[in-house]
């Protein structure tokens, strides 16, 4: 997949306007509810996986050892120049083939990423591999119903080609970095091969039925049937 520095602009949550800003940092602020709901201590190592330029990594301020992992340089060095005045480490590294030892992080995020995924099921099973024993996996995408299609369509018409293959052609969608390759119920279905889901946060209101809610994060643990 490319990318492209136009491509970064665009969607860097700094550029956004005021609405879409506050949409964009409630997923970030539903994540990090859900971690702090795990009680963790500050020695627990928390890696965040195609972190961009590290717009969530000031909510696990809760953790010292925080890691951010993405495949693009560029990314990386706009985190390291927004987050100077903080202890992160980065790694350079395609999600996909994480470069960590088996059962050796506490907690994995993956927060609007594993949309853009082509095979979510190598990047999920790279996760049960690292996570350990009682880790956690928080993991956010959206929920691209008709009416969530119908409100980038007003709110972001510049963008919505990203959603819809028929816009770009088929080719152009499976290159670009920032489509959606996977909706929500085929992310639900692989994360429940993998985990076993015990904690769910939709926004606005995770009582409410998914067609009009627009996101969620969930909490997972190792699913015992699914250990290798």
């Amino acid at each position: 997949m490319e990318i492209t520095k136009q491509e970064h602009i665009i969607w860097t949550t700094h550029q956004l306007n005021p609405i879409l800003k506050f949409l964009y940092t409630e997923r970030y602020k539903r994540a990090a509810k859900l971690i702090n709901k795990n009680s963790l201590n500050r020695d627990q190592k928390i890696i965040d996986l195609g972190c961009g330029a590290g717009d969530f990594l000031p909510y696990l301020d809760n953790s010292e050892n925080i890691i951010g992992v993405d495949i693009y340089k560029e990314n990386l060095m706009n985190a390291k120049t927004c987050l100077k005045d903080k202890k992160y480490d980065f790694i350079c590294s395609d999600i996909e083939r994480l470069p960590l030892k088996k059962e050796s992080v506490d907690v994995i995020t993956c927060i609007s990423v594993i949309e853009h995924m082509e095979n979510i099921d190598k990047l999920l099973e790279n996760v049960f591999e690292s996570l350990g024993k009682n880790g956690i996996f928080v993991c956010g995408y959206p929920i691209e119903t008709s009416l969530f299609r119908m409100a980038v369509r007003i709110l972001r018409p510049s963008v919505y080609n990203l959603i819809d293959p028929k816009r770009i052609g088929d080719k152009e969608f499976m290159k670009n970095a920032y489509t959606h390759k996977q909706n929500y119920l085929n992310i639900r279905k692989s994360l429940n091969e993998f985990f076993t889901i015990i904690q769910r946060e939709k926004i606005f209101l995770t009582i409410l039925p998914d067609h009009i809610c627009y996101y969620e994060c969930v909490t997972c643990i190792k699913n015992k049937k699914a250990i290798r």
